[in-house]
């Protein structure tokens, strides 16, 4: 991303990002954000390659936020699982479907239930009631690429093939995570290009 930095300065980095994610208030992982600031590092994209380059106890960037230890299933608690199969095959039908409220009531899937699936990993809870399958702002990233930078959220919505909702939520969940920026005029642009 046009950085260069010092090995002993990226070593640095690393150990007091794995700090910052063994603390006890880092058990939902950090945003990128965040995870810079403590690692004092100028730009989250820096991450990946700092933390990727060292011996450092793994870490990885899973539904927008970096947390330890190695990828795998997801922890799904068990009062939980009915619901989840239910609501995983009606997300089948593609990254940036999200079912309404009244369809996660009758799945009797509340706020609190929500955010514990998108703790485990099972799903992203972009807020508001708007649950989409795990990884879509990943694959929401890959599309975004294709667009002229800056891009309304029109041409978001557009690209995505989504309600104006869901588009919504996704924008500002990548705001929060440090992979888009806001622009003044209500556009927005890729932190990184792709």
């Amino acid at each position: 991303g046009g950085w260069l930095l010092d090995p002993a300065r990226a070593a640095l980095a690393a150990e007091r990002a794995a700090a910052a994610l063994s603390a006890p208030g880092a058990a939902d992982g950090l945003a990128p954000s965040e995870l810079a600031q403590a690692a004092g590092l100028p730009d989250p994209a820096l991450l990946e390659p700092v933390l990727g380059g060292t011996g450092a106890p793994p870490a990885r960037l899973e539904d927008g936020r970096w947390r330890t230890g190695a990828a795998g299933a997801p922890d799904v608690p068990a009062d939980l699982v009915p619901a989840l199969a239910q609501l995983r095959e009606e997300l089948a039908s593609g990254p940036f479907v999200a079912p309404g409220a009244d369809r996660l009531r009758e799945l009797g899937l509340d706020a609190r239930a929500l955010a514990r699936l998108d703790r485990a990993g099972a799903v992203l809870h972009l807020g508001s009631g708007v649950v989409v399958r795990a990884g879509a702002d990943e694959e929401a990233l890959a599309v975004l690429g294709g667009l002229d930078q800056p891009f309304p959220v029109t041409a978001a919505r557009t690209a995505l093939g989504t309600s104006r909702r869901v588009a919504l939520a996704l924008l500002a969940h990548l705001d929060r995570t440090g992979r888009t920026v806001r622009l003044a005029d209500d556009t927005r642009r890729l932190r990184t290009p792709r």
